[in-house]
C-alpha cells in the first residue's frame, strides 16, 4: 500500500514487484489523483475515500496538517488495520520512501 501525494502520483509499483509484493494498493485524496495514477501504471488499481474525520482547520494547523492531510493518514491507517484483520501481512510505505533492496531477506 502506498499514498500518494498530488505532485507524485504514483508510487515505484515496478520496484515492488520485483520484491515479490504481490499486491500494491495506492490511497489517493481524490478519485481525480486515483485517475492520473491509471494513466501511468493501468494495472494498479487506487481507492481513495471521501470520508471526512471534520477536524477544523485550527486544530489541523496547531498540528502542523491540513485537515485534508489528517483525513488521508486516518484513511491509511484504517485500511491497513481492515487487511491485517482479514489475515493478510502489510508494508505500509510513503511516496517519500524509497525502497532499495528486498527487505524481507533481512534477519
Amino acid at each position: 500500500m502506498c499514498v500518494t501525494h498530488p505532485d507524485a502520483p504514483s508510487c515505484h509499483f515496478q520496484d515492488f514487484e520485483s520484491h515479490g509484493y504481490a499486491h500494491v494498493l495506492p490511497l489517493a485524496k481524490d478519485e481525480e489523483t486515483c485517475r492520473k495514477i491509471a494513466t501511468h501504471v493501468p494495472e494498479v488499481g487506487c481507492a481513495h475515500s471521501v470520508l471526512s474525520l471534520g477536524i477544523s482547520s485550527d486544530v489541523a494547523s496547531a498540528a502542523g496538517q491540513s485537515a485534508a492531510k489528517l483525513d488521508l493518514f486516518h484513511t491509511k491507517w484504517r485500511t491497513a488495520a481492515r487487511a491485517v484483520r482479514a489475515g493478510f501481512n502489510v508494508l505500509l510505505l510513503d511516496t517519500d520512501v524509497l525502497q532499495v533492496g528486498n527487505k524481507t531477506a533481512l534477519r
